[in-house]
């Protein structure tokens, strides 16, 4: 971790950190010498030091010397109390010790830089105020304010206030304003603008582009903000889909195990412990490395990020600083099974995936996993039954394990669902975003980046919709995706990202909630429920969005849990046939112009919920209308595929009614016209083919 080769006391590296006169020069300052642990048998440097020093973020503290020591020794005693505590077995340090700044506080939150607008404008007679925070660890200095107000409006002043300093007058001059001054950590500040007369209220009037001498800027966007919150604060997005008040009702997912293949997880007490403050992390499994690990990783972030709005224990407050009675993440007392299949990069190899789920499956009794998180997407470029990650996913669904499936973030085009979420069984999710209006959801609407169904073989996709857009959720600092998005941050350790992961870990969460109520529900029980009690996006009485975009519509957390129905989903499938090869599906869209026939619905933005109380009220015939959609199922004939030994071909789509444009196939990746060339014997509770070129592929975490 320090350098390249060997881990040996006899790196010079080593020596120049630790040498006696280092030591000496330590010793005569404020803060105690740190000495290099050193092993008790073989009395030589121990490299674990190494990693807790150089940003290795999750990492357990060497065993030689007391954990509390070692703290103390390094940052005094203003250290989190968190830190100390031994059901999280990790020390969230992320900055080295340095002689040359002995005396300084290692930081364990925020970045460096980061600043946020508030999500509305003031306005006060002829006053208008845009707020703005520092939520990083710098001050942030000044540069230029680029100002646009509403056609007309004669202005009168240009001021920034901070409370406790004099205020900074910019004049009038321009539309571009110099400014001297800093922002400084903590702080927040109001820009105010004087106008002659009361000026026009509408938001979308006014621009305000702060610029900071260290390159980064900050604007106001009507409606393309969250508001400004402390660290005690909510996440928002549980309520979108009803989960706050089944918390507020007992069920938070408790006794349930959930399973998240991804990138790892961070070790914050919100995921490793549960809302009564006990370790609920049952296993943490590296898929890349083949090991269990006693210490939860994750170098990239995203991870983290899905594990937080599946399951983090947080408490939720309202701008008030009252507590809601509800949580951060949508099953707060779920039981983790973590497993690392994605590397900081968040990329992985079929091989990892599979042996990841592998891992699920083998242990589904061990930790009760009865729900598991697959928030990826890898092109799908065969029949969905060739490919050996949805060869594995099949077998989990098989197993008894409710799995759910990120759509993809490759709308809004039609045919863009990748793998597994092409997988006819499992449950795909694709992404809302409440356009920023939490508390109004008439504004409401599928995301553009969405994938869009049908698949190869004409089943409808995705089942349906969970909210995707900007969710907040936990990210450790010294990650991948910290340093790449810095914009991402919104104050301490929380960060803003939207995806159709995001999505499928909130879908995730509600089956985890319906499972604590019933557990005899099976898979295809939890897809039934909560499709048949989802609600569809409508304008008018007609729908505003597809079926291939919204499925049968948003989550409803309250009416999933209340449904009765039973035998509503995969209908006419038959997955062990699936599994053994015997026979294969195809669903009911078969040509483009079905396809575009079908997005020709009424051109909105905005969409209204048909259902918003406890028990679902949508019209019996316009459900099964929707569900039928889905459960419109008829065999694969596989005659001509197995004739010519290859993945997809034109005649055997054909042969099927399935009327696809090769244009279509060859811009989407599909192995067209190439020949099978399997490798035998994998073993995962049966046998798969594997195409040597999809072993070397990679997936990308969404």
């Amino acid at each position: 971790y320090l350098w390249d080769g060997a881990k040996t006391p006899e790196i010079e590296l080593s020596r120049v950190l630790w040498t006696a006169e280092k030591a000496s020069d330590l010793q005569s300052a404020s803060r105690r010498w740190v000495p290099m642990p050193v092993a008790a048998e073989q009395g030589e440097y121990d490299p674990r030091f190494a990693r807790f020093l150089w940003r290795e973020f999750d990492t357990a503290l060497p065993d030689t010397q007391p954990k509390s020591g070692r703290l103390d020794d390094l940052m005094g005693q203003d250290y989190p109390a968190f830190l100390l505590d031994p059901r999280l077995q990790v020390a969230s340090t992320d900055a080295m010790l340095s002689p040359t700044h002995r005396t300084q506080q290692i930081a364990l939150t925020g970045l460096n830089y980061s600043a946020k607008s508030a999500a509305t404008l003031e306005f006060e007679g002829q006053i208008v105020r845009w707020s703005l925070v520092n939520q990083g660890l710098k001050p942030l200095e000044f540069s230029t304010l680029d100002l646009t107000v509403p056609d007309g409006a004669a202005l009168t002043s240009v001021v920034i206030k901070q409370p406790g300093l004099a205020p900074i007058d910019l004049g009038v001059d321009g539309s571009r304003l110099r400014l001297d001054g800093a922002l400084h950590p903590g702080t927040a500040a109001t820009v105010e603008v004087g106008f002659a007369e009361a000026p026009s209220r509408d938001e979308s009037q006014y621009g305000f582009n702060l610029a900071f001498k260290n390159g980064q800027t900050i604007e106001f966007l009507s409606r393309r903000n969250l508001p400004i919150q402390g660290e005690r604060r909510d996440s928002f997005f549980p309520t979108l889909i009803r989960a706050d008040e089944l918390h507020r009702a007992g069920l938070t997912g408790r006794g349930v195990g959930v399973a998240v293949i991804d990138t790892g997880a961070w070790a914050h007490p919100a995921l490793a412990l549960n809302t009564e403050g006990q370790s609920r992390v049952l296993s943490f499994y590296d898929a890349i490395k083949n090991e269990e690990g006693a210490v939860m990783v994750d170098e990239n972030g995203h991870g983290s990020h899905i594990t937080s709005v599946l399951a983090s224990s947080e408490a939720s407050y309202d701008q008030s600083g009252t507590r809601t009675g509800s949580y951060h993440g949508i099953a707060p007392d779920v039981d983790l099974v973590v497993v690392k299949a994605f590397n900081d990069e968040s990329k992985s190899t079929y091989l990892d995936v599979v042996s990841a789920i592998a891992y699920v499956v083998k242990h589904r009794d061990r930790f009760n996993i009865k729900v598991l998180t697959l928030a990826f997407q890898g092109d799908a470029v065969s029949h969905y039954w060739q490919d050996p990650i949805n060869q594995a996913v099949m077998a989990a669904w098989d197993a008894g394990i409710t799995v759910v499936v990120s759509a993809g973030n490759s709308g809004p085009d039609a045919m863009t669902i990748g793998a597994p979420g092409n997988v006819p069984y499992v449950i795909t999710v694709g992404a809302v975003t409440d356009h920023y209006t939490m508390d109004d959801q008439s504004d409401d609407y599928v995301a553009t980046f969405s994938s869009v169904g049908p698949t190869l073989e004409g089943f409808a996709k995705p089942e349906m919709t969970a909210p995707g857009g900007h969710m907040m959720g936990l990210i450790p600092e010294a990650s991948t995706v910290t340093f790449e998005h810095p914009e991402f941050h919104d104050g301490y350790h929380y960060y803003l990202m939207s995806g159709t992961s995001q999505a499928a870990a909130a879908a995730s969460g509600v089956a985890a909630l319906m499972l604590q109520d019933d557990p005899s529900l099976s898979p295809n029980d939890v897809k039934c429920r909560l499709m048949a009690s989802a609600r569809l996006a409508t304008k008018n009485g007609q729908h505003t969005f597809s079926v291939l975009q919204q499925g049968a519509g948003l989550i409803d957390a309250v009416a999933a849990v209340a449904s009765k129905e039973t035998g509503c989903a995969n209908q006419g499938l038959d997955l062990k046939s699936d599994i053994a090869g015997r026979r294969h599906f195809k669903g009911p869209f078969n040509s483009r112009a079905q396809i575009e026939k079908d997005l020709a619905l009424e051109d909105s933005d905005q969409l209204v919920l048909s259902s918003t109380t406890a028990v679902f009220h949508q019209a019996a015939s316009e459900t099964e209308a929707v569900l039928r959609a889905f459960n419109t199922v008829s065999v694969f004939d596989e005659a001509a595929l197995k004739r010519e030994g290859q993945y997809v071909t034109l005649e055997s789509l054909a042969a099927n009614n399935l009327n696809w444009e090769a244009s279509d196939l060859v811009s989407q990746g599909y192995l067209l016209n190439r020949s099978f060339q399997g490798l035998e014997q994998l073993a995962f509770d049966g046998q798969f083919g594997i195409d040597a070129q999809l072993l070397s592929s990679y997936l990308i975490g969404l």
